[in-house]
């Protein structure tokens, strides 16, 4: 009996062994043929250039280069309007007027530039539509309610404008600000879209963002580490009147790698 059952044991100690050993090697094997899986996934090729979209191959491989080519869909959304809206089609340098209804469509390609950030506000009829380049340029032109051209595209600021925010007055005419290097730069545009002189708010601004409130502007912004703000109010001939009551809102240290990315004001209607 000790015999038999000392036999036995023996018997069950080798087949335990044995199943580890298989259940250890099916492991490996697993895991080898997973990264042979993930190899080969890694291994297709990935066109270098922007793909062709087509039925057979709906994706679009977009890279720096194929933006900086004019080539690939901007990352602006698109703006809408009450009944239609401005956005930029895939693979299209022109922004394009589209209705809400489908009753009608227009590529606006007499604008000036490649625009890689626009604005679009209702005023009267119109629509004042503000738009900065590839170039870095900054622009605004009128289009009807319908999205027709009312007005030849006409020039804010040139080469060096890195964002802009635009808001409309009571008496409707425009307002636009925007970061030129490091300077904040403002400008008024009557109904008829003519430019009124440029003033430079602040300088050494790293970001900023401007919104309207009442019968004033709100313009914040960031100098080194704090965060200021002042209204902004315009006279009859829609030029600033100066105003030296910049308030310090918020002073702060970011980590050495961290950076302010965007300002955004929110308001209570």
């Amino acid at each position: 009996m000790r015999i038999q059952k000392s036999f036995s044991s023996r018997i069950l100690y080798i087949r335990t062994q044995a199943e580890a050993i298989a259940l250890r090697y099916a492991s490996q094997l697993l895991a080898a043929i997973t990264i042979l899986i993930g190899i080969s996934v890694c291994s297709l090729r990935i066109p270098a250039r922007e793909s062709t979209v087509s039925a057979t191959n709906p994706w679009r491989i977009v890279t720096l280069e194929s933006m900086q080519n004019q080539a690939a869909q901007p990352l602006h959304p698109p703006v809408l309007l009450d009944d239609a809206l401005i956005w930029r089609k895939p693979g299209d340098s022109a922004l394009t007027y589209t209705r809400l209804d489908a009753s009608a469509e227009y590529r606006l390609d007499w604008l000036r530039g490649i625009p890689v950030q626009w604005s679009a506000l209702e005023s009267n009829g119109h629509i004042f539509l503000i738009w900065r380049t590839i170039s870095q340029d900054l622009w605004v032109a009128l289009l009807s309610s319908e999205g027709e051209q009312m007005t030849a595209p006409v020039e804010m600021a040139r080469e060096s404008v890195t964002d802009f925010h635009a808001a409309l007055l009571n008496r409707n005419a425009l307002v636009v600000a925007w970061l030129e290097g490091d300077s904040l730069q403002i400008r008024a545009v009557d109904a008829s879209g003519r430019p009124h002189p440029t003033i430079m708010l602040q300088d050494n601004v790293k970001q900023f963002a401007f919104t309207a409130s009442r019968d004033a502007f709100i313009a914040v912004w960031q100098t080194g580490d704090s965060l200021f703000t002042a209204p902004v109010t315009f006279n009859s001939d829609l030029l600033v009147i100066p105003d030296d009551n910049t308030q310090t809102l918020a002073s702060f240290i970011l980590p050495p790698d961290a950076w302010l990315a965007r300002l955004e004001i929110l308001q209570n209607t």
